[in-house]
């Protein structure tokens, strides 16, 4: 999501859904918002399902939008994860699902989270709970999305400590 944010044009740039983008995605039984092929969506809206359900459709169709194919993008991940002192870290899928030789510690984890808060769009998108994307084949008035991070969280008048202020 950040490197979308980061590299893309324009986050309101459509981006035409392919077979590439979703293939293999059921039978590995990921997280999906439903998009299919044809489908359109704008970059942000595949900002919001990539962070906010973790939805590995909407990973990859930005992976390939902002990358031009899987290995690129995967190069600029880890390219980033240099960047930013990610020493123990490197990335083999955009979605996160596991794959051979992809590791990770939860230093760095915490490296990049901290660094992508000071995005204030990155900021916005995973300080939310839920967003509905524009229309799609199957979801006529968008797809809702429901935020994986928050929603084991009870939603009272105190809902403003469990806010992300950024800056750990």
């Amino acid at each position: 999501v950040l490197l979308a944010i980061e590299n893309s044009s324009s986050l309101n740039q459509t981006v035409t859904i392919t077979s590439e983008m979703i293939d293999g995605l059921y039978e590995e039984q990921a997280s999906v918002a439903g998009y299919v092929n044809g489908d359109t969506a704008t970059v942000l809206d595949l900002c919001y399902a990539a962070a906010i359900p973790s939805a590995a459709d909407a990973a990859n169709a930005l992976a390939i939008q902002i990358g031009g194919s899987f290995e690129n993008f995967y190069q600029m991940m880890n390219d980033k994860a240099t960047q930013l002192g990610m020493d123990h870290t490197v990335f083999k899928s955009a979605h996160g699902l596991d794959r051979e030789g992809q590791y990770s510690t939860v230093e760095d984890v915490s490296k990049l989270l901290r660094y992508a808060l000071q995005n204030p769009t990155f900021k916005e998108i995973f300080s939310t709970k839920e967003y509905t994307t524009q229309a799609t084949t199957y979801y006529p008035f968008g797809i809702p999305l429901a935020s994986t991070i928050w929603a084991n969280r009870i939603y009272t008048a105190s809902w403003q400590m469990y806010r992300v202020l950024g800056n750990c």
